[in-house]
């Protein structure tokens, strides 16, 4: 009898005292095996043994058609027995959420540039429309998608009331299916994606009559560069064009010397003044207008753009996504659309719903492929005294994005698009409600959104050992967006150990990803963590909601409106190429109050953002800081840190945020820093204000050995003095 026409056994072993208990689970290619376990372990625990129940499951792949759900009925007994699930010895076994393409490949063309497109037949019962991962010989392929603008939006966009105006005519977007589009809008530390609903031809207007030449021009434009002018304008007005608002300024000769512009629909400024180098950073283009003796004349303003094809956007996302604010998507952001059908390199995939295949563009025929699919693989509700050992989760999915969209706020945190309370993207494992549960020697890889999240009030968590590598999502989320003011203790998240874990290779999909994120909690560690090669930030720590204000004194207590964390450690970690894609961020980012919380002898280095990610350049150019105490921060002592190899920072290697002394705007408070290392860590602010506590008495030791290192070619290991040496040696998995 084959593998797969096996029925799944099951056995229970037990004695005839009830002392110990075991359970064998027999990987089997038809489906049912853990869930039969469980029925079967549920039999045992109500025996209420006297040591432990173990479920071994045994190795090979365990597909989960529907979730794995525990509860109360699958728990151990407090200081009596355990229920423990694990790999049979050191072998793998896979808690898998994918669906496998069966069908033979075949060579389907060449593409244009030169490289091949394989095809096959969909699997059976697959939502086509909602698949958004594919993982081809164990490499994760991305969607087709164009190029990304530089500049924002496709060059010569419009917004509307549906969605976006462009040049491009139909055909020249080529689309292999307009409604499987998605809009894909970078921010600075979000990204925003909604579903494209449809594409429309625009009716060209009449052209109108030709232009007579204009008369030999005297003036001629400076060089523009990036910045903001201080001082008032002679004038302001909403410009649709940088060429618009130069003809503004040659209509306003001669008051007029200098424009200041923010882009196609904002503010031009007309300047009664050279900016010449009296400007400051800033996000608008400056440009003086220089003018010799004679007639002061400039040349007509380009046509405006031709726009060809509508591109109407999905409600609601559109109109959140649109909101005015720092975050909105405008025709200003740099945006792109994914899964176009056009294949523009090797490594991608489309699914064509046309033909039923799905492509790939690969050199040689795909052997293996699957599709991420099952959202949730294991939900543990209110479960205690339960371990997991050595089990490996793999190939979830998340259709949420390709259904209706996502608005990002903060490291996958997303608006409600239906108006409710912000939530946060799902995970392959969760954990709820629950209390002393292990997870230990377990992989979470391949995975469409987060790999594991631990939450509602759940207390004495380990999470020890584990590898997290290759997440659409971030690693590990600890705590609830929405509990900042919880009062009982028994209902707050407390006593978490996130530990000695390995997470590489996160946010590969939704840019916005941490390695580990946390909202309140107390009495918790996340120490000696490796995090290498992240798009966001490697550790955001303590997102409360409300974020502040946070200055006078927690109440007594030990809560407050603006959360209840406290006498937590964040220590050991190894955190590198972190900021591989977003900005404003850092190894390790902070927001609100945790009340007597140490960071200390954690290794940064070796930020992503100016580098390389592969052989290519990192998408993100800068990121803030490598210890970024940002909006509200309160509490943390920052100590034996070293941080090496971080330039490509706008803020240096320590930033507590700082808004021109005024408290009531986010500012960073009640901050310490002392004996930390750095080398090669970039810029050194320079003092603002009694506020600014970087550059005050609360930062205080730190060992710069940037100028030693030019000894050994910059590099900065040799010359770190003996402490610092030993907090690198240390820093990692023990």
């Amino acid at each position: 009898m084959s593998v797969r026409d096996a029925l799944v056994a099951v056995a229970v072993l037990w004695n005839c005292e009830d002392v110990r208990a075991k359970i064998v689970v027999h990987a089997a290619a038809r489906v049912g095996g853990i869930h039969a376990a469980q029925v079967e372990a549920r039999a045992v625990i109500a025996k209420n043994p006297s040591e432990d129940v173990h479920i071994v499951v045994e190795q090979g792949l365990h597909v989960i058609k529907s979730p794995l759900v525990m509860g109360p009925a699958d728990s151990g007994v407090p200081s009596k027995f355990k229920v423990i699930w694990s790999s049979e010895q050191a072998q793998t076994a896979v808690f898998d959420g994918g669906l496998y393409v069966t069908e033979p490949w075949r060579l389907d063309r060449t593409s244009a540039r030169g490289f091949k497109v394989w095809s096959a037949q969909l699997p059976v019962g697959i939502e086509a429309a909602l698949v958004r991962q594919l993982y081809v010989d164990g490499v994760r392929f991305d969607r087709t998608r164009s190029n990304a603008s530089t500049a924002g939006f496709p060059a010569g966009a419009v917004a509307t009331k549906d969605g976006f105006n462009v040049t491009a005519s139909i055909a020249d977007l080529n689309w292999a299916n307009a409604s499987a589009v998605e809009l894909v809008s970078d921010h600075t530390w979000v990204q925003h994606r909604c579903p494209v609903v449809g594409i429309d031809a625009i009716v060209a207007p009449p052209s109108p009559p030709p232009t007579p030449p204009a008369p030999p021009a005297t003036c001629t434009w400076g060089t523009p560069v990036r910045g903001r002018s201080p001082g008032s304008s002679y004038k302001q007005f909403n410009a649709p064009s940088w060429g618009m608002c130069q003809s503004a300024c040659c209509a306003a000769l001669p008051m007029c010397e200098s424009i200041l512009f923010y882009g196609p629909g904002q503010t031009c400024y007309l300047l009664n003044r050279k900016f010449e180098s009296n400007f400051s950073s800033g996000t608008g283009m400056l440009a003086d207008l220089n003018c010799s003796q004679g007639p002061q004349v400039c040349a007509p303003p380009p046509p405006p753009p031709v726009h060809r094809t509508q591109v109407r956007i999905a409600q609601p996302c559109y109109s959140v996504a649109t909101r005015p604010g720092a975050l909105a998507l405008s025709t200003q952001t740099v945006s792109f659309f994914e899964n176009t059908g056009q294949f523009t390199r090797t490594g991608q995939f489309y699914i064509n719903v046309t033909t039923n295949q799905i492509e790939v563009s690969t050199d040689v025929a795909p052997t293996k492929a699957v599709f991420g699919v099952k959202q949730t693989l294991l939900l543990a509700a209110g479960v205690h005294d339960v371990e997991y050992h050595n089990l490996t989760f793999a190939h979830s999915g998340w259709s949420e994005p390709s259904a209706v969209g996502m608005v990002e706020r903060y490291g996958g945190v997303l608006n409600n698009l239906a108006g409710g309370p912000q939530y946060m993207v799902p995970a392959a494992v969760t954990v709820a409600n629950a209390s002393s549960v292990t997870f230990s020697g377990c992989t979470f890889t391949q995975l469409g959104a987060w790999g594991l999240r631990l939450a509602n009030a759940s207390q004495g968590i380990v999470v020890s050992r584990n590898i997290f590598e290759d997440l659409s999502g971030g690693g590990i989320c600890v705590g609830n967006l929405n509990d900042t003011k919880e009062t009982q203790p028994q209902y707050q998240m407390a006593n978490i150990s996130i530990e000695d874990n390995t997470l590489t290779d996160l946010g590969q999909e939704y840019k916005g990803s941490t390695g580990v994120h946390s909202f309140c909690m107390r009495g918790s560690s996340i120490s000696h963590n490796r995090i290498r090669g992240v798009s966001y930030s490697g550790l955001s720590y303590n997102w409360p909601n409300p974020q502040g204000p946070t200055f006078g004194p927690p109440r007594g207590d030990g809560n407050s409106s603006t959360g209840y964390s406290r006498d937590n450690v964040v220590s050991g970690n190894d955190v590198s190429e972190y900021m591989r894609y977003m900005k404003d961020g850092g190894g390790i980012h902070t927001i609100g109050r945790s009340t007597n919380t140490t960071v200390t002898r954690n290794y940064f280095h070796d930020v992503a953002s100016g580098g390389l990610c592969g052989t290519n350049p990192c998408h993100s150019t800068v990121s803030q800081s490598s210890i970024y105490i940002d909006n509200w921060s309160a509490g943390y002592s920052i100590t034996e840190n070293v941080v090496v190899n971080t330039s490509n920072t706008l803020n240096g290697w320590l930033f507590f945020q700082y808004f021109s002394g005024k408290a009531s705007h986010g500012q960073a408070h009640d901050c310490t820093a002392a004996n930390n290392t750095i080398c090669n860590t970039g810029p050194v602010p320079t003092p603002r204000d009694p506020w600014d506590e970087v550059n005050g008495p609360n930062v205080s030791n730190t060992v710069n050995m940037t100028a030693q290192a030019t000894r050994f070619n910059g590099d900065c290991l040799p010359v770190l003095p003996s402490a610092a040496a030993q907090v690198v040696r240390e820093a990692g998995p023990r």
